[in-house]
């Protein structure tokens, strides 16, 4: 998604919204009420945001990281949110412009940013925090899909074995 080409404007700006998500773990609700101006602090020249998700009103944590500042000065810090249906349809474009086979919606993002971080070696607990996860239970659906470690557990039995 990143490196795909897209002559379409409109695309253009579902890929960046949807690189955020990846980039934050914000779920579609807390996106579309993001406000840069009122939700970020600057802390150790990094960019911060603490707020309360609107779901379940629990506290999430989020640095804003480099790719993500990116996006934000690119829309002069007011990114083009429009309705979760019309962002749903027009993914579907995106993904069809980047030969992705999979139905990608507003929630993969979030999923792609928790999967990322702990595939990454981020701690369960803090990927929680940074979703804004009521219950660790939550947390713990992403970390199954997670093949990686077992795989290394393994490498490291059949070395034991030699």
């Amino acid at each position: 998604i990143v490196d795909c080409e897209i002559s379409s404007p409109h695309i253009n700006k579902i890929r960046d919204l949807f690189l955020f998500q990846c980039y934050t773990g914000l779920a579609y609700a807390d996106l579309a009420k993001f406000d840069f101006a009122n939700d970020v602090v600057v802390r150790d020249n990094r960019y911060i945001v603490a707020d309360k998700r609107k779901k379940t009103n629990e506290n999430y944590y989020i640095v804003l990281l480099p790719p993500a500042m990116d996006i934000l000065r690119r829309y002069e810090y007011r990114l083009p949110i429009l309705s979760n249906q019309k962002y749903n349809e027009s993914l579907k474009v995106l993904a069809h412009y980047a030969k992705i086979d999979k139905e990608i919606t507003t929630h993969v993002g979030r999923h792609t940013f928790a999967v990322w971080a702990l595939n990454n070696g981020v701690r369960i607990e803090v990927v929680s925090k940074m979703l804004g996860h009521s219950n660790i239970k939550t947390t713990q659906i992403y970390a199954k899909l997670l093949n990686k470690e077992v795989e290394q557990g393994f490498d490291i039995l059949e070395k034991s074995l030699k």
